[in-house]
């Protein structure tokens, strides 16, 4: 079976590899923090980056994550239990306005519900040796998103909640181009569209600015590329958590894509930002950090699919696990 299981994948790699037209461009893997409270700012992810839309040209792009939430810590006069999931898609839209310059919106549609993957993740979680957290004692498939303290109030989501999130505006400008070196100068803004009561997005209007950097024959390996990216926040007052709010923000990505055929590539990066709240609780008033890993493939008629997982590494900073999912429309 081992033996069977390699031919298929080996078959598979071939297939997407020789079947394209060219080579795969690297590109990070989109990387958001889902987190029901923290992830509701405008935080950059990694797959906004140096290479630009062409002149003329209108991208597409589509992201999906199922993140698994489990969370619960207590400090002081403060409280929080995270216990849910969350579904997020959002729709990507660039165009490229000239050889240096392009601009882009992103669109969110999220999702709050009761856990489905509890089973699967605790497994999961048993056969890595990762650590279960609350997840053994808590019951299965529950949504309980909550927040208390005295002085500023109870934030809580116990019921299922959809709806459109927040908006988020870019643009990018090419500073430096050559064969393996690019970089770009990155500039957002975050619209409160979402309802915040619903947990759909943050109340606030937020501004990034950051460097996106990218690397092609990396330590002159021609198949391995790298990326970097550093943002600066401005974070405006949100409607949750209001009086915890922090307004300024920063935020470091970094990562590695290793192309093993022309169709075919590896990715593994790494997150970390600052807190978005003044908070004894960790999980709102810590550093955070993430690891993100997964493989993208080029389909038939030129589309681009990146599959892969964001795992917390300072346990119950993001969420326990999400799963990622990008399609792209046709590479030319």
């Amino acid at each position: 079976m081992p033996r069977l299981t390699a031919s298929l994948v080996s078959t598979a790699i071939t297939a997407f590899g020789l079947g394209a037209a060219g080579v795969l461009p690297a590109e990070p893997l989109f990387d958001p923090d889902s987190g029901p409270l923290t992830g509701l700012f405008g935080w950059p992810t990694s797959s906004e980056g140096s290479r630009l839309a062409q002149e003329g040209r209108n991208d597409w792009r589509l992201h999906a994550s199922l993140a698994s939430h489990s969370t619960s810590e207590r400090a002081n006069d403060e409280s929080l239990v995270l216990d849910g999931e969350t579904t997020q898609l959002w729709l990507d839209w660039r165009r490229g306005l000239s050889g240096r310059l392009e601009v882009g919106a992103r669109i969110a549609w999220l999702r709050h519900a009761p856990g489905t993957l509890d089973s699967l993740i605790g497994d999961w979680h048993e056969f890595f040796g990762l650590p279960h957290g609350n997840r053994s004692a808590w019951p299965e498939d529950r949504l309980l998103f909550e927040y208390l303290q005295e002085a500023s109030g109870i934030t809580r989501l116990e019921h299922r909640s959809e709806g459109v999130g927040d908006l988020r505006i870019y643009a990018g400008w090419a500073l430096r181009e050559s064969p393996d070196r690019r970089l770009a100068l990155r500039l957002s803004l975050k619209l409160p569209t979402g309802d915040s009561d619903e947990l759909l997005g943050s109340g606030s209007t937020d501004l990034s600015i950051g460097l996106a950097g990218d690397v092609s024959n990396l330590w002159t390996v021609e198949a391995l590329s790298g990326f970097y990216r550093v943002s600066a926040l401005y974070l405006g007052t949100p409607e949750i958590l209001r009086a915890h709010a922090q307004h300024f923000a920063g935020q470091l990505a970094a990562g590695l894509e290793y192309r093993f055929a022309p169709g075919f590539a590896i990715n593994a990066q790494t997150t970390v930002r600052s807190a978005p709240f003044d908070s004894a609780i960790d999980p709102l008033g810590e550093w955070a950090m993430s690891l993100t890993a997964g493989a993208a493939f080029r389909l038939p008629g030129n589309w681009r699919l990146q599959l892969g997982f964001n795992e917390d590494v300072t346990v119950e900073s993001f969420p326990d696990i999400t799963f990622l999912a990008t399609l792209s429309a046709p590479l030319y």
